[in-house]
């Protein structure tokens, strides 16, 4: 639902439906908007290459100042709403506006090549900078800077040595997890070295180790960077000249494949969108491709210039890398090209213990970057009205929902996120736009509510508990109206709309209940066990054609009843409601078309003859219903009456009301599965279709078509073999006559 509701913004929408996130308690932004829907990934909508900032929604870059020289070794940015907030760069922080905040790295000339940001749980305004230092005697620190906003001004808070100072080696990676489920914006912070991987989690409390996973890591070569893949249930890494791909969840399963000869290196890894592959960038052999889990990797189509560059995802769905002369580049698939925004890099600034490749900022793959903060975003995973779909806008194909005035007007949601507020606003609107009316008569109401609110809340009684929310709208002749909630919590505000259309109250539903008869009349409802309709175990059916007022749904019981007392034996069908539209397609609902103990067909079957039912039938509307019920005994095989044996091998008898024989048709056996019969008797030579159509109305088989065929009795067959379960007609057509009977294909 949500996925739908997201991708239904057009360019002639102007705000009928709005997804807006704001920072702390912003107000929800009413204006006309022009939006456009494009295809991106979850990704950072903004990077910063120095001395150039990339904005991927308008798919341009432009100079910026970020107060950083060139060349560099390491950067990253971060952004809020799109609004820069902070950039770092090889150990320092600078504001927006370019200023130096301060230096963050204990020894900036011991930095590796990346820098990992995460949100502080629980702030709407704080971030967690976290990187890697080669010390002496071959150990690795592995360390963090907070940095947050305060009244507008870029501020560190505490910082340090997050690790123990044990971990082996002097090169390692850093990957950030998305939001660990169950936690309050907790993250894991995964670090690989030499001697095992390490899991840190991010809390409220600070940085914390929980996790020592003493998986095979490739030995003491060089470990270029780490990544996790989009879902989270991988983490990738390259040491030397072998890539590493291992699950997250126990028992931490590990695929790895080598690359080129020993010597050569991997300076960059990048898993793809859907988790499948892991791109690699190899000094000698340049751009790879590997089938996570295989045993080999596939060549791009560049030809070896790309030896020395780490990757990094875009929000346009581009891996990008670096060409060994400083050009950004893109890659989908197997295909590489030059970037066309053109862009020069300048981070290959080495470090003590790596070459000179070029480092690209670091990010969470597969985050929504629209609102990186310490609080879990909020979304809408549903929202309906009365268990039905609302749409955002109104066209002849999505119209407003149609609901009624006398019962519940439910709006239903399920939610992600903790919202600290809601408020509920119904406003009249335009019909045919769905653009807001104001006046006189119209509705325009705001309802406020703290903390989560209720799954399901009746809107009538938004109010109170009269319940005449729409009352006064109604009266004067204004229907359509548009549903916003919208949730706040700390950091955002999050809105969701829908339309809906409100009559006062539908035509009472007022059932008229009969069971279709042989003899041409229907047999009224028997309340009397004593006269029961009656009816075939292949042919039953009922007839609802009188019922009166607007029917939008049906309901039946039956139940097995002694024949003489009418006395329960059993219950043998519970049908839930089942929606239609009027009367017109139930003048003949058929027994063995019900699903009973998981198949159609169930009373036809000879041990049902000489047995009675009760069948209890509701037909009503949102605001009322009506129930009758039948008695109903099987006294024949297939049709109403006094029969008792199959029929289907005699001449037919005569047509209702007529005494004759003519264009009457018949179908047996009556329930079928693998063969069908279908007999007619011509009184007279006549041209004769005759088509079977399932109840879609798509013609499944024409037995006959537009055949001459002289008077007398003719037979047709159809083989059920391919066709589904289900309720077909046989429909006969000629010069002088038209019948229809309904038949049943069971497994």
């Amino acid at each position: 639902m949500k996925a739908q509701l997201q991708n239904s913004l057009t360019m002639s929408q102007i705000f009928d439906y709005l997804i807006l996130r704001t920072c702390c308690h912003a107000h929800l932004l009413m204006a006309a908007l022009l939006l456009t829907v494009t295809q991106s990934l979850a990704q950072a909508d903004k990077w910063i290459l120095n001395p150039n900032e990339i904005d991927f929604g308008a798919g341009t870059s432009s100079p910026l100042n970020t107060g950083a020289g060139t060349p560099y070794k390491v950067e990253n940015a971060v952004y809020k709403n799109g609004v820069l907030q902070f950039y770092a760069n090889d150990g320092v922080v600078y504001d927006p506006a370019g200023n130096n905040v301060g230096q963050f790295a204990n020894n900036p000339g011991a930095m590796l090549k990346e820098v990992a940001v995460a949100p502080g749980p629980g702030s709407c305004d704080t971030w967690c900078l976290f990187w890697l230092e080669t010390s002496p005697l071959a150990t690795l620190d592995f360390l963090y800077q907070e940095v947050k906003i305060e009244n507008g001004a870029v501020v560190f808070g505490p910082g340090g040595e997050a690790g123990d100072g044990t971990m082996f080696g002097n090169v390692g990676g850093i990957a950030v997890s998305h939001i660990v489920p169950g936690t309050n914006a907790d993250r894991d912070i995964y670090v690989v070295a030499f001697d095992a991987v390490r899991r840190f989690r991010l809390s409220s409390l600070g940085v914390a180790l929980v996790q020592t996973i003493a998986v095979q890591t490739g030995g003491n070569d060089f470990i270029c960077e780490a990544d996790l893949s989009h879902d989270g249930s991988k983490l990738g890494w390259a040491n030397g000249n072998r890539v590493f791909s291992m699950n997250t969840a126990p028992p931490h399963a590990v695929s790895t494949v080598s690359v080129g000869t020993s010597g050569s290196e991997i300076r960059g890894v990048e898993y793809s969108p859907d988790n499948l592959f892991m791109y690699l960038s190899h000094s000698v052999l340049g751009l790879r491709r590997w089938p996570v889990g295989g045993t080999s990797t596939q060549a791009l189509s560049e030809t070896n210039t790309y030896n020395r560059t780490q990757l990094e995802m875009g929000k346009d769905g581009y891996v990008y890398a670096v060409r060994n002369d400083g050009v950004l580049g893109q890659i989908k698939n197997l295909a590489v090209q030059q970037s066309p925004l053109n862009l020069k890099v300048f981070s290959d600034v080495a470090t003590p213990v790596s070459p000179d490749y070029f480092g690209l900022p670091d990010q969470v793959d597969g985050e929504s970057y629209s609102l990186f903060v310490g609080v879990p975003p909020l979304a809408f995973n549903s929202y309906t009205v009365n268990g039905q779909q609302v749409f955002d806008f109104i066209d002849p194909t999505h119209p407003p929902l149609l609901v009624y005035n006398c019962a519940p007007i439910n709006l239903e949601t399920t939610l992600s996120g903790t919202p600290s507020s809601y408020s509920i606003h119904v406003y009249s609107t335009d019909p045919a736009t769905g653009l807001q009316i104001s006046g006189p008569g119209y509705l325009d109401y705001m309802f406020n509510g703290t903390g989560v609110p209720p799954s399901s809340i009746d809107l009538r009684c938004l109010q109170g508990p009269a319940c005449q929310l729409f009352d006064t709208a109604i009266s004067a002749g204004h229907y359509t109206f548009a549903v916003v909630m919208t949730l706040e919590n700390r950091c955002e505000s999050l809105s969701m709309l829908g339309h809906i259309k409100v009559f006062a109250a539908p035509a009472p539903a007022q059932i008229g209940l009969e069971v279709n008869s042989i003899n041409g009349i229907p047999c009224p409802a028997s309340h009397n066990i004593a006269s029961p309709c009656l009816a075939g175990i292949y042919s039953a059916s009922l007839n609802f054609g009188n019922s009166q007022g607007d029917i939008t749904f049906y309901q039946l019981t039956i139940d097995e009843v002694n024949c003489s007392t009418g006395n329960v034996i059993a219950n043998i069908y519970t049908g839930q409601q089942v929606p239609v539209s009027g009367v017109g397609s139930l003048t003949a609902l058929p027994l063995n078309g019900l699903v009973i103990n998981g198949n159609m067909g169930f009373f036809a079957n000879p041990a049902w003859l000489n047995r009675c039912l009760r069948i209890t039938a509701v037909v009503g509307n949102p605001c009322g219903s009506s129930t009758d019920f039948t008695y109903l005994k099987f006294d024949g095989q297939y049709l109403g009456g006094s029969e008792t044996g199959d029929r289907s091998a005699g001449e037919p008898e005569a047509k209702p009301g007529t005494g004759d024989t003519k264009g009457y048709l018949k179908a047996f056996p009556n329930p079928f599965s693998d063969e069908l019969t279908i007999s007619l008797f011509l009184a007279e030579e006549a041209p004769v279709t005759v088509t079977v159509v399932a109840a879609s109305g798509r013609v499944v088989a024409m037995p006959c078509d537009h055949a001459n065929l002289p008077a007398g009795r003719h037979l047709f067959s159809l083989q059920g073999k391919g066709l589904p379960p289900g309720v077909y007609t046989a429909h006969l057509a000629s010069a002088n006559e038209t019948s229809a009977i309904k038949v049943i294909k069971i497994h």
